[in-house]
C-alpha cells in the first residue's frame, strides 16, 4: 500500500483574516489509499474549511439586538433624565406631594411602638396619652386678620381666673398689648374686657415679638423685640424686667417649621405644674431644641437641659409635668404629638402618634395650663382648647 500525500486548496474568500493566516487555513494535508491498481482514494470532509456564514450571521444580529438594546436603554435614561429635570422645573406640585407622602410614611413607621404604663415626669398622671377633640372654638376677638397670637388663662395654680388674648398686630410677628377677661363667660361673650398697652408702640423695645407668649401669676412673658431677651411685662405694676437668654437663636433663626415656618417662634415660653419654662434652640446644640427652667420673678435660668430634636422639624411644643412635648405638621386640619422628651431621666421618644384636629395649617402657639390641665391653640386665627387625658 502505497501512501499518496493530497494538497488540496479551499478557494474561500476569507472574511477576517491575514494573508499568512489565509494560506494557512486554505491548504490540509489528507492520507489516501491507493486502490483497484493506480486509483487513490480519500475522504475530503470540506465542512472543516467552510466559514462559519451561518453562525457568524447569528452573532452579528445578536450583536445588533444587543447594541439596539442597549441604546433604547440609554434613550429611556435621558428621557428620563430629562423628565426629572422638567418635573423640578415646572412641575413642583407633584415633587411636594411625594415629599409629603414619604414623610407621612417615615411618621406611620415611627408610629409602631406601643408604652406600657411607664413612670415618667414628676407628676402622678403619667404620660400624656390622647387629647379630646376641641372644648372652645371661636374667632379671636380681633377678626380673621390677625391669625399669628396667642390666648389663654393665667396659669398659675391658685392665681384669680383671667382670660387672656394677645394677637400679633403689626406684620404677624409684633404686638404691643393684650386682652383680659375676668370669667369664662366674660370671655365667651366678649362683652367686658380690659387691655393693657405693654409698649407706646410695636417697634420700641421691650415690644412683644412673636406668638410664644404665657400669663403666669399676674404677669405677661414674651420675647422682647428683634432680641434674644425675655421680658417679663406685670399687669398691676406696668413694670417690666428683661434679661439675656444665653445664646438663644432668635430673630426667625431657629423658629419652628416642619413645612413651612412659623415666623419669629425662636423662642417660647411654657408654664406647667413646675413653673415656667423657656423653649428655644442654640447654635451649640446644632439648632435642636434646648430647654431651660426659669426664674418666674427675676428671669433667671435655673436649669437647662439639651435635647436632639432639630427645632425646625417640628410645629410647636409645650411642657407638661417636666415633660416636654413637641407636635409636627399631618393636614391642614391635623396635627401630630409625636415627641416627648422627659426631663426627670432625659429620655426622650419620637412615636407618640397623638393626634390634634385644627381648623387651619398654621400652628402659631400651643401651651399646657396646669390650672385646668387644657391645651391652648392659637390655630390661624381660632381660639380652641383642648382636654388632655394621660395614662
Amino acid at each position: 500500500m502505497t501512501v499518496i500525500y493530497l494538497v488540496i486548496a479551499a478557494l474561500l474568500v476569507p472574511i477576517m483574516a491575514s494573508s499568512s493566516a489565509e494560506t494557512e487555513h486554505q491548504k490540509r494535508r489528507f492520507h489516501g489509499v491507493q486502490k483497484n491498481g493506480n486509483q487513490c482514494a480519500c475522504t475530503v470532509r470540506f465542512a472543516e474549511w467552510e466559514f462559519p456564514v451561518e453562525r457568524f450571521k447569528e452573532v452579528q444580529d445578536l450583536s445588533q439586538n444587543c447594541s439596539s438594546s442597549l441604546n433604547e436603554r440609554l434613550s429611556e435614561l435621558d428621557n428620563s433624565y430629562v423628565s426629572v429635570l422638567n418635573l423640578q422645573l415646572y412641575d413642583k406640585h407633584n415633587l411636594l406631594n411625594m415629599k409629603n407622602r414619604l414623610k407621612k410614611i417615615k411618621n406611620r413607621l415611627e408610629s409602631f411602638s406601643v408604652y406600657g404604663n411607664v413612670k415618667i415626669g414628676n407628676c402622678s398622671g403619667g404620660m400624656l396619652r390622647n387629647v379630646t377633640r376641641p372644648l372652645i372654638a371661636q374667632l379671636n376677638p380681633y377678626g380673621s386678620s390677625y391669625a399669628y397670637g396667642a390666648w389663654g388663662m393665667d396659669s398659675m395654680p391658685g392665681s384669680p381666673e383671667l382670660y387672656w388674648v394677645m394677637a400679633l398686630m403689626s406684620s404677624n410677628i409684633y404686638g404691643n398689648s393684650i386682652r383680659t377677661y375676668s370669667s369664662y363667660k366674660t370671655f365667651l361673650m366678649s362683652n367686658t374686657h380690659v387691655d393693657f398697652i405693654v409698649r407706646s408702640s410695636y417697634t420700641t423695645p421691650n415690644a412683644i415679638q412673636g406668638p410664644g407668649v404665657v400669663l403666669y401669676n399676674g404677669s405677661l412673658y414674651y420675647n422682647c423685640y428683634k432680641s434674644g431677651e425675655m421680658c417679663k411685662f406685670n399687669l398691676n405694676t406696668k413694670n417690666i424686667i428683661h434679661v439675656n437668654l444665653p445664646n438663644a437663636g432668635h430673630s426667625n433663626k431657629f423658629p419652628y417649621c416642619y413645612y413651612d415656618c412659623y415666623g419669629y417662634t425662636d423662642i417660647d415660653f411654657s408654664v406647667d405644674e413646675n413653673g415656667i419654662w423657656v423653649i428655644y434652640a442654640t447654635e451649640e446644640n446644632y439648632g435642636n431644641i434646648v430647654l431651660s427652667k426659669i426664674n418666674s420673678n427675676n428671669l433667671a435660668v435655673l436649669q437647662t437641659w439639651k435635647t436632639k430634636l432639630f427645632k425646625k422639624a417640628t410645629s410647636n411644643a409645650f411642657m407638661v409635668c417636666g415633660v416636654l412635648y413637641a407636635t409636627r405638621f399631618v393636614s391642614k386640619n391635623e396635627e401630630e404629638i409625636f415627641y416627648m422628651f422627659d426631663t426627670v431621666t432625659n429620655q426622650e421618644a419620637k412615636n407618640l402618634n397623638i393626634r390634634l384636629i385644627k381648623f387651619s395649617p398654621n400652628v402659631a402657639s400651643l401651651h399646657y395650663n396646669p390650672v385646668d390641665r387644657k391645651l391652648y391653640l392659637f390655630n390661624g386665627g381660632y381660639m380652641l382648647s383642648y382636654g388632655v387625658l394621660f395614662s
